[in-house]
């Protein structure tokens, strides 16, 4: 039993005059590099990069404006063009600018390819646009990753390092779709980024200006870490969906204003080690769930899991209740205005640490009843542990109380209304405290309390 809880649970010398002479030097003549190369024929428009230049893309008067380190380079009819190719050589930074309105009609396909390192893309504007976004991130290092948004398509291949997107959604949600392994969520000023999200190109990803962020993770038995403590502008949730087989999902900072959603498709894990800004978890029978109790900072809600594990709870005095959907108190969260919300979830466990403990069973009004197995486990106190059980004829408890220190710290009282209370011990200090009424049963297993006892209602 022990074993099946715990597992719940970086100088000027002086000289003769002598005669002038020429000095012969050799003299610096400007770099000659071949500039970038634009050209048009028919619908294709073609911009051939230059190594180590920035080109950006503009819209002027029904053209499409292509600069190069701030000088015209070229230009062609945007009506026209129905396909651009953009081919990089090399720490080239390719910009998009839409602030005169998108440089690009409607349905029209940009195309970047290429050579060499340290290629990025920068997509960046002042416009609203009235559309989502689809980030497809290629799974390996010959497919291409693909930008779907404002009704055009951006492919991309390995040879773009990454993406700073900053365009202003207003239509819908930055999805990105992954199978990357070790994928990370950080922040950085008003910007967060996605690192490792794959081989294809753009497997970095910068953006503001989303107000909703969706990542789907595709990959079996990988791992993603939301590490982002601050929102980047606009943004108001954050929603993680674990698409694989068996991956890990572990929440190490969350943004105070932003809703962080992580939604289980199949028998993964969710760690939330901290958090400052709301997280709700969604999953299934096969979901285990686990808090990292003493640094969570705002409210956790669990709707369906295998398993949830409250842990790493300290020597801090706790005074807690547990109800039939909820884990609240004093003591055992980093701030004790947080509230775990829980539903349909199988097992419910729970470390008091190893202070001075009482935890209060009790459904939130008479008649309701406990559907989640309910395991306390005091890991060290030498203090004291004690637990109120409170049960009616609606409660249909089944819980599971243990006291790894000594057992004379350890009281149980049950507190019954219009029931009959019985204890069979099953040694000198564990046994089960049962509670019989006409049409239910509820019953307390323990190990090591000293003191149990019963009391009505």
């Amino acid at each position: 039993m022990r074993k099946f809880l715990n597992s719940l649970f970086r100088s000027l010398p002086t000289a003769k005059p002598t005669r002038h002479r020429a000095n012969l030097r050799v003299e610096s003549l400007e770099e000659r590099l071949v500039p970038t190369s634009v050209s048009s024929q028919g619908s294709l428009f073609t911009v051939d990069c230059s190594p180590n230049q920035t080109i950006l893309f503009e819209q002027a008067n029904g053209t499409i404006e292509v600069f190069e380190n701030g000088h015209l380079a070229g230009s062609a009819n945007r009506a026209a063009t129905k396909t651009v190719d953009i081919v990089v050589a090399g720490n080239d930074a390719v910009g998009v600018d839409d602030s005169n309105g998108m440089p690009f009609i409607i349905n029209t396909t940009i195309n970047l390819e290429g050579s060499g390192s340290g290629n990025s893309l920068a997509l960046f504007g002042s416009r609203s646009i009235d559309t989502g976004e689809d980030y497809i991130v290629g799974g390996t290092a010959t497919a291409q990753s693909t930008i779907l948004v404002d009704n055009l398509t951006f492919t991309m291949t390995s040879a773009i390092a990454s993406v700073n997107d900053t365009l202003q959604l207003t239509g819908g949600s930055l999805a990105v779709a992954t199978s990357g392994s070790g994928v990370i969520l950080t922040s950085s000023g008003s910007e967060q980024t996605f690192f490792n999200l794959g081989p294809g190109g753009g497997g970095t990803l910068s953006f503001a200006n989303k107000s909703q962020v969706v990542l789907n993770e595709f990959g079996a038995a990988t791992q993603v870490f939301l590490e982002a403590s601050a929102a980047a502008t606009g943004e108001q949730s954050v929603s993680l969906v674990l698409r694989g087989t068996g991956d890990t999902a572990t929440i190490f900072a969350t943004p105070s204003n932003v809703t962080t959603n992580v939604t289980d498709d199949a028998d993964s894990i969710v760690k939330v080690q901290a958090n400052s800004g709301f997280v709700d978890i969604t999953g299934n029978n096969t979901t285990n769930v686990t808090l990292g109790a003493a640094d969570l900072q705002a409210s956790v809600e669990v709707n369906g899991a295998g398993s949830l594990a409250v842990v790493n709870t300290g020597p801090i005095t706790q005074d807690v209740t547990v109800s039939q959907s909820t884990i609240s108190g004093t003591g055992l969260f980093g701030n004790n205005s947080v509230v775990v919300s829980y539903f349909n979830v199988d097992v419910v466990g729970i470390d008091a640490g190893s202070g001075k403990d009482h935890y209060t069973i009790q459904a939130t009004k008479l008649g309701d009843a406990f559907t989640s197995f309910i395991a306390i486990v005091d890991t060290a106190s030498t203090k004291s542990f004690v637990v109120d059980v409170f049960v009616d004829s609606g409660s249909n408890l089944n819980s599971h109380l243990v006291n790894f220190a000594e057992p004379d710290v350890a009281e149980l009282i049950v507190h019954h209304h219009l029931g009959k209370f019985s204890d069979q011990k099953d040694g000198a200090t564990s046994g089960d405290a049962t509670v019989t009424f006409p049409d239910s049963t509820s019953q307390v297993h323990y190990d090591f309390f000293a003191t149990v006892k019963a009391e009505s209602f």
